[in-house]
């Protein structure tokens, strides 16, 4: 069952404990394994099984590169020399060659996906956004809030390396996802290019590749954050136009931010809701907290603490009630 957490920045990977951008952590990169992986447009063009770190060889200690029948595999699947530097892995496409030489795999420049958080509320976007707010105590709450949910999994999703959305995504200020939404949907509209703008003209055939697998900013949606509620994704490309330049604009994109983990978790969860909302179809059930915990685990295979979790996020999202002494019904 998918339960929300922090990914820490140090990790161990290849029996080696090695400082990790958590995005793109062996954290991360479990928890995409198991939920992109009904996702067609991406497993079936990407490795998730084979991990790269993809560093450049001078950033690994090597000298040089390694040159093959005339062609040169410049990257990497080494982490970073300098144990203060983030390492990040990735999954490459499925057709990427693979050089082995002296003990070291290497791969030329290849289109590639890794991790990103989504709303950015790192330590230099929460001081941004803090003299925004002012002295709006409400409000410092809610910030507070969504920093703790930065480095989450919640807060992670895939994105295609090769052509830099990332950068443009980070090129604003603030690092907004509702306007990174708002120029992708521009681009699959046909209106604008921005979203390629930050590409080298020697990667934006690529990108353009990537993007041309979705049909619309919808289905994008749908497969890389598994928001499926167009009302929703048109509410985040309408924000995405708005200024941030006083505190209410700070708290519009803090509430969408939580509605947006919201819609996720509750996609992550489908299937434990919809067992549970099974309970009651009849309407006027109503069951003991032992009860519903053996069902669950009957169903879904989870023990109690699983279990009392899971009722609870059904209790928080109103799908069942809690009479009290711990009885629950609909």
């Amino acid at each position: 069952m998918f339960i929300n957490k922090k990914a820490e920045i140090i990790q161990e990977y290849r029996n080696q404990k090695l400082r990790f951008d958590p995005d793109s952590s062996p954290e991360a990169w479990k928890h995409y394994k198991e939920y992109y992986l009904g996702n067609s447009k991406l497993r079936a063009n990407y490795d998730f099984n084979r991990l790269f770190f993809y560093n450049c060889y001078k950033d690994v200690g090597q000298k040089t590169g390694y040159k093959n029948n005339g062609t040169w595999f410049n990257y990497t699947n080494s982490p970073l020399a300098h144990k203060s530097k983030y390492n990040r892995l990735f999954a490459l496409e499925n057709q990427a060659e693979i050089a082995y030489y002296e003990n070291i795999e290497y791969c030329g420049k290849r289109s590639r996906i890794g991790g990103d958080c989504d709303f950015n509320f790192n330590e230099k976007k929460y001081k941004l956004f803090e003299g925004i707010i002012g002295d709006n105590k409400i409000a410092l709450q809610q910030l507070n809030r969504c920093s703790e949910m930065h480095h989450t999994l919640i807060n992670f999703s895939l994105m295609q390396a090769l052509g830099d959305m990332q950068g443009l995504k980070g090129n604003d200020r603030f690092d907004r996802f509702d306007t990174f939404i708002y120029e992708l949907d521009r681009y699959f509209l046909g209106i604008s290019h921005n979203v390629i703008s930050a590409s080298t003209s020697s990667n934006k055939s690529d990108l353009i590749a990537y993007l041309n697998n979705f049909e619309s900013i919808y289905e994008y949606c749908e497969e890389v954050y598994f928001i499926q509620d167009k009302k929703f994704i048109d509410e985040i490309i309408a924000k995405g136009a708005l200024p941030m330049k006083e505190c209410d604009d700070v708290i519009r994109y803090m509430d969408l931010a939580e509605k947006f983990w919201a819609a996720k978790d509750f996609n992550f969860l489908r299937k434990e809701f919809l067992t549970i909302g099974n309970y009651f179809n009849n309407g006027g059930e109503t069951y003991t907290l032992g009860e519903l915990l053996i069902k669950i685990k009957n169903d879904l295979g989870y023990g109690q603490t699983t279990g009392e979790i899971l009722i609870k996020k059904c209790v928080g999202r109103g799908f069942i009630i809690d009479c009290g002494s711990d009885t629950y019904t609909r």
